[in-house]
């Protein structure tokens, strides 16, 4: 249940972000070559991918370097800062408009982190949210 109520507030913000970003000439060329698979298999793994790369992702961000960047600096909230940058830069190639969303959505996921301490409805939370992002933007083309 928290899960979804994690990923409502994240779609509406990230919503929000988009809508804020699209009347700026933050660039977001590298957004338009991403090929989603056709065929019942490719979705399948596709899916799947997704799944495990947003598990993966809120281990690594808001368990391993949150934890971490909270270490060193001796503050949550510039742990919960420096993981969104990291994770916001990582997905450069996208392009910068969604540099920025992402990184939001990311600080947004660290501030869940840091309060409810357990990453298993973030990690559902991310999983679902990229498996329905690519859905929701490519559809399933059978």
């Amino acid at each position: 249940m928290i899960g979804i109520v994690i990923w409502r507030v994240w779609s509406l913000v990230e919503g929000a972000i988009a809508r804020g970003l699209a009347t700026t000439g933050l660039g977001n060329a590298g957004a338009t070559g991403t090929a989603f698979p056709h065929g019942a298999l490719p979705i399948g793994r596709w899916i799947a991918l997704a799944a495990i790369t947003g598990w993966s992702e809120e281990i690594t961000f808001r368990g391993d370097w949150l934890r971490q960047f909270s270490a060193w600096t001796a503050r949550p909230t510039m742990g919960v800062v420096l993981q969104a940058i990291v994770f916001g830069i990582g997905h450069a190639y996208l392009g910068m408009r969604p540099v920025v969303r992402i990184a939001v959505a990311a600080a947004l996921l660290g501030i869940c982190a840091v309060r409810i301490r357990n990453l298993r409805p973030l990690m559902v939370t991310h999983a679902w949210a990229d498996v329905l992002g690519g859905v929701m933007v490519r559809g399933l083309p059978y």
